[in-house]
């Protein structure tokens, strides 16, 4: 039985070519993954997003579109607070927030939905130079978003 080994790009490929009769032949097609713990090339790095700047103070609107990771400036404090472009339902969408506190001010509102866990909503980190980082997530297009703070006060 005659075998036919093609390299492509991403997966080598054997081509068989079977025979039970002279007069007909079948080609089947067979993944090889190559030796033991083979993957090929790897895919895009998940964790090459873009990211926003924002200087905050005043009404906030974040575009999930544009980037899932936000180093977020407050040179005000934020009153009214507003995520657009999320995903549909049914996917999970995650927002990082790096925030950055150029003086005394905080986070007043946070969007429309968001649950924090024990419902004890977080208090950003004031004072000059303070960061903080809070994760926000979605499962339903925005409707209703889970609030992880991940830590106050990096120095």
């Amino acid at each position: 039985m005659p075998t036919i080994k093609v390299q492509t790009l991403a997966v080598p490929i054997t081509l068989v070519l079977r025979s039970s009769q002279p007069a007909s032949a079948r080609l089947s097609l067979v993944a090889s993954p190559g030796p033991q713990g083979a993957q090929g090339p790897a895919g895009p790095d998940p964790w090459l997003e873009p990211i926003q700047d924002i200087d905050a103070g005043g009404a906030l609107t974040i575009d999930y579109a544009l980037g899932k990771h936000v180093h977020l400036n407050l040179s005000g404090d934020v009153t009214s607070f507003t995520v657009t472009g999320w995903p549909a339902p049914n996917r999970i969408a995650r927002l990082t927030l790096e925030i950055l506190n150029t003086g005394a001010f905080g986070i007043l509102a946070w969007p429309p939905g968001t649950l924090w866990q024990s419902g004890s909503v977080a208090q950003i980190t004031r004072g000059p130079g303070a960061r903080d980082r809070i994760i926000l997530s979605t499962t339903d297009a925005g409707t209703t978003i889970y609030a992880d703070p991940i830590g106050f006060d990096y120095r």
